[in-house]
């Protein structure tokens, strides 16, 4: 009878030790998850500046282009077209390809690093969870585990299923 008691609390001890790991490994793929999704403000960022600016050359543009078409009856309207066609040209040569670019490559650069450590830590969480489900189902630990249950595994499809998913 001593016996069947060490072997429970040792089996006991293995379990929670096996659980544990498995949520620690679930709170790594939670932190890159959460790393991802900070990343996507960065990247509506981009795009609404890249698109702002993109609106304000072509404002300008039109604007220019009104005007190019009549002829200068003083030294300051041929001023105001001047400073025009400086701000248009301004606009044009700092084209926000050459900063956005840069900015895109690095958000792409971090989302990238991401999507690659989100990867390591789900092949890590569902190794923990197979060790887990492994001890859970094997003689004679399957004969102690009561109240443990098997963990999902992290699929390519999403993220893993809540205790309520997978009680069913």
């Amino acid at each position: 009878m001593a016996s069947l008691v060490v072997g429970w609390i040792a089996t006991h001890n293995v379990l929670v030790r096996l659980e544990e790991r498995v949520a620690a490994q679930w709170r790594q793929v939670e932190n890159q998850l959460e790393r991802r999704r900070s990343l996507v403000p960065a990247i509506a960022s981009l795009a609404a500046a890249a698109t702002h600016h993109e609106q304000e050359v072509l404002e300008s543009v039109a604007a220019l282009r009104a005007t190019a078409g009549g002829h200068a009856s003083s030294p300051r309207d041929a001023a105001t077209e001047d400073a025009r066609f400086v701000r248009v040209w301004g606009s044009l040569e700092a084209v926000p390809e050459l900063v956005t670019t840069a900015m895109y490559l690095d958000v792409q650069a971090q989302l990238e690093g991401t999507e690659s450590r989100l990867a390591t830590e789900r092949r890590r969480y569902n190794a923990a969870a197979r060790a887990f489900n492994t001890r859970l189902r094997t003689a004679p630990w399957r004969f102690f585990a009561i109240g443990f249950e098997p963990v999902s595994y992290y699929g390519a499809a999403g993220a893993r299923p809540s205790a309520e998913d997978r009680s069913t």
